[in-house]
């Protein structure tokens, strides 16, 4: 036994078997020389040695511990030998008359190669500073972690301080930096036994050095409620009520309702200062544990009190699950969570009250689940409302169909809604009414499409069929319909479903194989532009060059030597990306119109053809351009007839008559027409010009006696007649004038847009774009004509009104001049010269 005086106990020496000889204490390197707590003493025997350590505090009080070497060998001591001493790990022995010193094993050998060993020893030996000393020295810094932490149970605070700085724990050296100048023991004891996770340890530290709020905050982290209260009640009264608070909590998380509630009550009951905010927690326990065992009107009343959400959604959870479910609704509604609160009203069978929380809210379930209840209690009208508004169409268009007999409005919803299911309801009514058209309409939209074409074979409705099967129908199903009318001798209507089912080819031959044959000899009546129209959608869907030439070639009468009309041909090209075969052929169209006089359908095929190539970013060639600048003069100067612009009229007029070979079928009446209008503008030589022109043999009939004088006195004075000068205005690619009605800059050898309206070039200061086919006009000759009642472009026919037509900025028109480049360099194809 080792007494210690200062703790006053007794403390055995562990171990230590047989007869002890002896006991020897290290009088060199003790407490006060290795800076550490322990003394080292020696204890033998008979045969052998067994090296102790004793640490006069620490959290666990005196320890006295034997300290065995690494390898577990005991140091055995000389057969008739005794010990005479014991210093810095050395023993003096006496054998035989000999004095031996030697170096116990359990102490540090200082060997090369064994710093790790020795630090192990020296920690062993609780030689705590020296081990520090050869970590640093051996750059070890594991070891620091664990002479940091003997430090702490050992309560040197500086030592483990540093050993934790150089283990690198932070959160460990600012924690035991608020306890280095603790100089109470057992305060310091208790602080260092909570650092080493010790909690119940610390309590008995806090209790004996009488720190009895350590101790109850220890207690409280601990959860032991029960120590913590009666230690309140002793040494704590202001701490009872919190601590009552805390064990109620925790009652109630294990579900022991009873002392939960009876913590609850007795910690208001023991509240000494007023806290409203502690009060509140406990009221709100008391609530939810009441409520909980059944005692809804102290737990309603306490809710109704504390008035707060949060409480109130979870009062109301705990009434659901009580099967509670009017309480629970209002609980829920007072908490805010108006959708809960409606469910519990439906599953109380509050209807009413259910229905006026769903208006507020957007919950569909809940719409369906009342519209359900309105329609097992015969209110369809309500229940159709309810599932309109929660997106439930087939539920609508069911109610009514079946019960409000409101076909009409069924329709309505189905063709909005598009809703299969809706649609095969309806379908599945109208075939009881005989309807049958409606039917397969129906049944089309449902995804039946398979049944939709049995009924219309069945009862004659095909037509209807088609008309409406659409365009996102499988494959096979416009096989069916191509079949059944090419059993009908329909070749152009069976040649349109053929495309539709992914056979365009197919569709060209039937068509070709049609066409071919002599109109005397064909099984079927047919209207030959219609299938001349199928035939080139046909065969531009094939996107095959072999089925293209194809059909050119019968187009251009190569295999039964009829040509048919150019606008299929024409159409043919465009449609296939074939550009510069359409600008070539439109031209030939366009020259069979002018020769017939059909000027609007020449006007019509040129710009048709123009705009397509714009469209598809190709330029038109120059002689495409100048033949459309050219024909729309025509249709220029019929609209400012109209509006009484004669010098613009004039001027058309004269732009046709330079190139009055374009027109021969009229040529007279335009030659006379520009001798009048001239006339009126004082533009006496133009005059002349053409009425010189005009009284040649092939036009003089045109001129009767009204004009034979008039025209007569006008070549009298040709030799002494000139035009004004015409009005000059800004080349839109540069700054310098030229004449409006020239249509090509005669500086920078640029072709200009013409004005849809006025036949004049654009000006780029004054410039607006046609809502419709997008081409160019002066804005204020717009505006002006607008006023004057101008109701559409002359161009596409497109109406105008101030309201879409709007002035461009200089940058919009640059845009646009800068996309329609007519360079007179640039795909000019065979120009001779631009109208003007």
């Amino acid at each position: 036994m080792l007494y210690c005086v200062t703790g006053d106990v007794c403390l055995k020496v562990p171990g230590f078997s047989g007869r002890p000889m002896g006991i020897l204490f290290d009088w060199v390197d003790g407490p006060q020389q290795t800076g550490d707590f322990a003394s080292t003493f020696v204890v033998y025997g008979e045969s052998a040695i067994q090296v102790n350590v004793f640490v006069q505090h620490s959290i666990f009080g005196g320890i006295l511990e034997k300290v065995d070497d690494t390898t577990g060998e005991r140091e055995m001591i000389t057969k008739n030998s005794a010990l005479l001493g014991f210093s810095g790990g050395k023993v003096a022995e006496l054998s035989n008359g000999l004095l031996i010193a030697r170096t116990l094993k359990i102490f540090p050998q200082n060997q090369p190669g064994q710093t790790a060993v020795d630090v192990e020893k020296l920690i062993k030996l609780h030689r705590f500073h020296e081990a520090a000393r050869l970590c640093r020295k051996g750059k070890l810094t594991m070891q620091l972690q664990q002479i940091g932490q003997r430090c702490v149970q050992e309560l040197d605070i500086e030592l483990a301080i540093s050993a934790y700085r150089e283990y690198g724990a932070a959160d460990k050296v600012l924690l035991l930096e608020r306890y280095r100048n603790v100089e109470h023991l057992p305060s310091l004891a208790g602080h260092m036994a909570l650092i080493d996770d010790k909690p119940q340890l610390a309590c008995e530290w806090f209790l004996r050095a009488s720190d009895h709020t350590a101790a109850l905050d220890t207690y409280t982290d601990l959860m032991e409620w029960e120590k913590a209260i009666a230690l309140a009640e002793t040494h704590a009264p202001d701490k009872i009520s919190y601590a009552r608070q805390q064990h109620a909590a925790q009652l109630e998380l294990l579900g022991d309702n009873g002392g939960a509630l009876v913590n609850y009550e007795k910690a208001l009951a023991a509240l000494q200062i007023s806290d409203s905010m502690f009060e509140r927690t406990c009221k709100i326990g008391i609530a939810k544990i009441s409520i909980r065992m059944g005692d809804l009107p102290k737990g309603l009343a306490l809710c109704r009190e504390l008035r707060d959400p949060l409480l109130n959604e979870e009062c109301a959870g705990i009434l659901e699950e009580g099967r509670h479910f009017k309480d629970a609704a209002r609980m829920y509604r007072d908490s805010g969570n108006l959708q809960k609160a409606a469910a519990m009203f439906l599953r109380a069978k509050e209807w009413k009250q259910a229905e006026e929380i769903i208006e507020k809210t957007d919950s569909m379930p809940l719409r369906v689940q009342l519209a359900k209840v309105k329609e097992t209690a015969g209110d369809f009208n309500g229940a159709v409302r309810l599932y309109e508004a929660a997106g439930e169409n087939d539920a609508v268009v069911r109610l009514l169909l079946e019960s409000l007999n409101r076909t009409d409005l069924a329709i309505e919803v189905v063709d909005r809604t598009r809703s299969q299911e809706g649609a095969k309801m309806v379908a599945a009514h109208f075939m009881k009414m005989k309807d049958f058209a409606s039917a397969i309409r129906y049944l089309l939209i449902s995804g039946r499409g398979e049944e939709a074409f049995l009924t219309a074979q069945q009862y004659q409705q095909m037509d209807i069929f088609a008309k409406v099967v659409g365009d996102d129908q499988p494959a096979a199903l416009y096989e069916k319909i191509a079949a059944f009318y090419e059993s009908r001798h329909n070749t152009v209507r069976s040649s349109e479903y053929l495309i539709q089912a992914g056979q365009p080819r197919r569709a060209v031959d039937l068509l070709l194989k049609l066409l071919k044959q002599p109109v005397t000899m064909r099984a079927e009546s047919v209207d030959e532009d219609s299938a001349l129209t199928a035939l080139v959608a046909a065969t531009v869907k094939c996107n095959d060059s072999g089925t293209s030439d194809l059909v050119s070639q019968f187009l251009l009468g190569n295999d039964d030597g009829t040509p048919k009309d150019e606008k299929y041909l024409l159409d043919l090209y465009l449609l296939s990306g074939k550009f510069s075969e359409a600008d070539r052929i439109s031209l030939l169209v366009a020259d069979h119109h002018l020769r017939n006089g059909d000027y609007h359908d020449a006007h019509q095929v040129l710009y048709r053809t123009y705009d397509r190539l714009l469209q598809a970013r190709q330029s038109p060639s120059g002689q495409l351009w100048e033949m459309l600048a050219l024909v729309h003069s025509h249709a220029v100067s019929t609209v400012m007839y109209t509006l009484k612009e004669h010098d613009k009229v004039a001027r058309m007029l004269i732009r046709i008559c330079r190139n009055i070979s374009k027109f021969p079928k009229d040529a007279s009446r335009f030659l006379l027409s520009a001798v009048l209008e001239c006339t009126k503008c004082q533009l006496n030589k133009s005059a002349v010009q053409f009425a010189l022109v005009l009284m040649q043999p092939e036009h003089r009939a045109i001129v009767t006696e009204k004009y034979e004088s008039k025209i007569l006195n006008i070549l009298r004075k040709a030799n002494r007649v000139i035009d004004p000068e015409e009005t000059h205005t800004e080349c839109p690619y540069a700054s310098h004038k030229f004449p409006a009605s020239l249509l090509s800059c005669p500086l920078c050898r640029i072709r200009v847009p013409f004005c849809v309206l006025t036949g004049m070039h654009v000006i780029k200061s004054d410039f607006t774009l046609c809502p419709g086919c997008s081409m160019p006009a002066i804005f204020s000759e717009v505006k002006s004509c607008l006023q004057r009642g101008l109701q559409a472009c002359p161009m596409c026919a497109v109406p105008w009104s101030s309201d879409n037509i709007r002035p461009s900025t200089v940058q919009q028109a640059e845009s646009y001049l800068q996309r329609i480049d007519f360079s007179l360099n640039y795909n000019t194809g065979n120009t001779n010269h631009t109208p003007n």
